[in-house]
């Protein structure tokens, strides 16, 4: 995925891990419209090199049993259903709106809001449960460009 992020972003993007982020938003399913203390932590943050200035990516890793193909995303019950889609995209959406209350606005030329949204859905290969013990050999991401669920 480096390379994606590379690709994207510039060779000397600025990449952080697990980055903690604070805010107080008025949250939409609050009838009062109180500001509420929000924390949370995004999982990659990605903010472009010179080339790229103005450019912020927050990218949300995801693990499900459930396979994460676009191909069959929406017709097929097996997959994620549009509900769980929705609680992905609120949750980025609630990231970037705390980051443009810390004063991250990025805009293109154009002066268009710049802040890509990705989720990434991560495979675990060999996985298994024994005992209470969790094992797997290897991890995968699955998706494309295409939806939005990767770089």
């Amino acid at each position: 995925m480096d390379k994606e992020i590379r690709n994207k972003y510039g060779k000397n993007a600025y990449v952080r891990t697990e980055q903690p982020i604070v805010g107080s938003l008025a949250l939409q399913l609050d009838p009062t419209k109180t500001a509420t203390k929000v924390i949370g932590k995004i999982d990659l943050l990605v903010v472009g090199d010179d080339d790229h200035r103005g450019e912020v990516g927050i990218i949300d890793y995801k693990c499900s049993p459930k396979d994460y193909t676009t191909s069959n995303l929406y017709k097929d019950p097996n997959y994620y259903n549009s509900a769980k889609i929705l609680t992905f995209k609120y949750q980025l959406a609630v990231y970037k709106r705390i980051l443009e209350e810390m004063g991250v606005r990025p805009l293109d030329k154009n002066g268009q809001d710049n802040i890509g949204l990705y989720v990434v859905p991560l495979k675990f290969e060999n996985f298994k449960m024994e005992d209470g013990k969790v094992s797997f050999s290897g991890i995968s991401s699955l998706g494309d460009e295409e939806s939005n669920t990767m770089l």
